[in-house]
């Protein structure tokens, strides 16, 4: 069974959702160079392949391995997939693309419901209960199961 829902923001989708929450939120790390650490990027014009390097603050050079980090930048609370559900929490939707002149600048913004939207596939078992005033039927769905 496939569920569209809105909630009116992320905290009430987990509080509703609760079986799909994570009891202890995963971090979400990204890769980032670290301060202080220059990147210069030369391009082959025979290959047109690019190469790196890496130097500090003194401007010794320093391998790619230690030139980034891991930060966290934010924390992943859904549990998206098991054997009997597949969840994709979506977030806001764009519901009109803004428009546009030739030179990138905006002449009409987009439209987004700000509303916590998130798909859910119930393979086997019952849905949770309580998520009738929360789900949704839209004629063109902006995002589905493939």
């Amino acid at each position: 069974m496939d569920i569209m829902l809105r909630f009116p923001d992320e905290a009430t989708a987990r509080a509703k959702l609760s079986a799909y929450v994570s009891p202890e939120p995963r971090p979400i790390e990204k890769l980032v160079l670290k301060a202080g650490i220059t990147e210069t990027t030369s391009i082959d014009p025979q290959t047109g392949l690019g190469a790196s390097v890496y130097t500090d603050a003194y401007g010794a050079e320093v391998s790619a391995d230690d030139a980034y980090e891991f930060v966290v930048t934010g924390y992943d609370y859904w549990l998206t997939a098991s054997h009997a559900h597949a969840l994709d929490p979506i977030g806001p939707i764009v519901t009109a693309p803004a428009e546009v002149d030739e030179e990138g600048n905006v002449i009409t913004p987009a439209v987004v419901d700000e509303g916590f939207h998130v798909n859910l596939r119930v393979l086997s078992g019952d849905t949770q209960a309580g998520l009738e005033p929360y789900t949704v039927h839209p004629a063109e769905p902006k995002r589905v199961w493939a």
